[in-house]
């Protein structure tokens, strides 16, 4: 689910939108999305009911779209931090999510649980935060695909 290409450590991004922008088109040149603008769309929508940002420095953007080929993770670690939402909460780390909508109420709610259940350990975060590449990062998310694949199994 989460895929190494699309995992960004220290990339130099300024806003919320421009996180999410960066996110969103490395996944269409991955073809895991067939339309960007569509799926954006569909980010915005959800960012505009409810702010993604979950605290301890944290945003889960989220999408269920007809556009999204296979369901996907993406990360990012900002460079700087960022403000999100309209609350301008500080974000370090982003976890991107895109689920076809035709199997939302199944993947959506796992992929959230998990990725939820390791962000809560203080420990997890810090290890994330203190990754100096995408590899080391992807390396260490590694455990979050693996709790996936044993819950949609």
């Amino acid at each position: 689910m989460i895929r190494k290409e699309l995992v960004f450590v220290d990339e130099e991004v300024a806003s919320q939108s421009e996180a999410i922008e960066k996110l969103v088109h490395q996944a269409v040149q991955l073809q895991v999305i067939e339309d960007e603008e569509s799926f954006l769309k569909a980010i915005y929508h959800r960012e505009e009911e409810f702010s993604t940002a979950v605290g301890f420095g944290v945003a889960i953007p989220h999408g269920m779209s007809d556009t999204v080929r296979e369901a996907f993770v993406g990360f990012m670690k900002p460079k700087h931090t960022i403000l999100w939402g309209n609350e301008q909460k500080e974000v370090d780390l982003l976890f991107m999510i895109g689920v076809p909508e035709s199997r939302k109420n199944v993947i959506h709610l796992k992929l959230i649980s998990q990725i939820s259940k390791n962000l809560m350990k203080q420990e997890f975060r810090e290890k994330l935060l203190a990754c100096k590449n995408n590899d080391e990062a992807f390396q260490y998310l590694e455990k979050i695909n693996e709790d996936i694949a044993k819950e949609l199994n």
